[in-house]
């Protein structure tokens, strides 16, 4: 399994797509094993809508620049801080522009629409309770 410190390059495209696998995978973790129904509502939403997110984002790149090789990591089974997780994972989001070519504006718009659905997640979980 793998670390969420082990998704350090987000200039890598791999790795951009390792990580929205892995961020669905870990916010559906929590939503199952969270005790909060405000919680468990915010991660159903947005492991659904991030799902999408990724598609879009993996198959108009993979048209673009062909097929890529990434791995889909595990999930750590350990107890995990949704919201700093979600929190690291929306730096990343945001650092991994720096992977795509600036004439690609359209899968800019896709990261920006990831990162726009991971802060509106962030919100919720940290104001509705």
């Amino acid at each position: 399994m793998i670390s969420l410190n082990e998704f350090k390059n987000a200039s890598n495209v791999s790795n951009v797509f390792s990580k929205l696998f892995h961020m669905r995978d870990t916010a559906h973790y929590a939503h199952l094993r969270t005790k909060s129904y405000a919680q468990h509502k915010a991660l159903g939403s947005f492991y659904d809508d991030v799902l999408g997110l990724a598609d879009q984002f993996i198959e108009t790149y993979q048209k673009q620049y062909g097929l890529q090789k990434f791995e889909i990591q595990g999930v750590d089974s350990s107890d995990i801080d949704i919201v700093k997780y979600l929190e690291d994972s929306a730096k990343f989001i945001l650092e991994s522009h720096s992977a795509l070519e600036k004439k690609d504006t359209h899968l800019h718009n896709i990261i920006d629409e990831i990162a726009g659905l991971l802060y509106q997640t962030l919100y919720k979980l940290k104001n509705l309770k």
